[in-house]
């Protein structure tokens, strides 16, 4: 391994050794532990454009369809949150993710740029710039940690994952991305996001695109939010995973977002719910009080998120799709009654 490529693994470890010991992560990986991006390739739309044809209305039904653009004038687009989006990495030569950066870090064997197209696409769903000629993302104005834990291929495993959770924490995330899935449990990826709960951070994932209930990692634990695809007709998707241990749903249908090489395209798979909710999440940090003990909002933030969607008759669980307008009145309430 080259020593440009080891140094992140370094600072990993050197923080691990700062942490309790049964967070240190091992190098070694077994391999019931891959995992992979939750994005559905044979789907993938080929065709990308420097400037969107379309209407926004058309072009952009999911933000308007969580409300997204209804909740902006009570919030501040989450000015000042760190969003880490663990992925395949982020291009932000696209002129919406400029200057949106604020570190990144290379776990994987692959280049530090994107070149799968996936995390690029991810950071744009989440928060590209308010001047962005297709649409803004949902927290237009947040930061983003590019943390690579996938590689070119899509590939991934639970200690890049876990690594990268640990890194971000380090990093002042307020909000973790993870749109990979792992179809095993591994403890030390479930006490990296334990950790993370206990700082602060609200950690999202995807539900993963296998049509079963099978529960997937990191989705499925405690303190992960997992995300659903629904399709414009407000039903599940045929390909989304589902079941009780599924929190939310977020549309995750055609897809609008940026792309590598200053490209826009669409995409489908509930990588892309995922972005949805942890842009929700971003922009109720600049309104959410705590109303416990622990001085923390990472709870009420959940809390909000799950108490303020719109119900589904018929969707099997969770049937219920997130309301961002909703919640960001909900916690402008708390914030009077404080």
């Amino acid at each position: 391994m080259k020593f440009r490529q080891l140094i992140p693994h370094l600072i990993a470890l050197m923080f691990c050794a700062c942490l309790p010991m049964t967070l240190v992560i091992s190098a070694a990986v077994d391999n019931s532990t891959s995992g992979r991006i939750a994005e559905l390739r044979d789907d993938f739309f080929p065709g990308t454009t420097d400037l969107p044809v379309l209407s926004h209305e058309s072009l952009r039904w999911d933000l308007l369809k969580i409300k997204a653009p209804d909740a902006w004038p009570l919030v501040s687009g989450g000015e000042d949150v760190l969003i880490a989006v663990l992925d395949t990495g982020i291009d932000d030569t696209a002129p919406a993710l400029t200057g949106k950066i604020a570190s990144r870090v290379n776990f994987t064997n692959s280049q530090d740029y994107d070149q799968r197209g996936h995390g690029t696409f991810i950071a744009g769903i989440i928060a590209a710039a308010a001047e962005n000629p297709a649409f803004p993302g949902v927290a237009y104005n947040a930061r983003l940690l590019d943390v690579k834990v996938a590689e070119d291929d899509g590939s991934t495993d639970a200690r890049k994952v876990a690594n990268g959770v640990l890194w971000a924490v380090a990093h002042g995330a307020d909000v973790i991305n993870i749109s990979v899935v792992i179809d095993n449990q591994y403890p030390l990826l479930e006490r990296a996001v334990d950790y993370a709960w206990k700082k602060g951070c609200v950690i999202v994932a995807a539900a993963g695109n296998g049509a079963s209930r099978k529960p997937v990692y990191p989705a499925a634990y405690a303190n992960v939010i997992a995300v659903a695809a629904s399709d414009k007709n407000d039903s599940l998707t045929s390909w989304s995973n589902w079941g009780d241990w599924v929190d939310v749903v977020a549309p995750g249908v055609d897809i609008y977002s940026t792309l590598p090489g200053k490209q826009y395209g669409f995409k489908n798979g509930s990588s892309f719910s995922a972005a949805l909710v942890s842009g929700e999440a971003a922009l109720l940090f600049t309104r959410t009080i705590a109303v416990d003990n622990d001085a923390l909002i990472n709870d009420e933030i959940c809390n909000n998120i799950f108490n303020n969607c719109n119900v589904i008759k018929g969707m099997e669980n969770p049937g219920k799709i997130i309301n961002v307008y909703e919640a960001a009145k909900a916690a402008e309430l708390n914030q009077e009654i404080q």
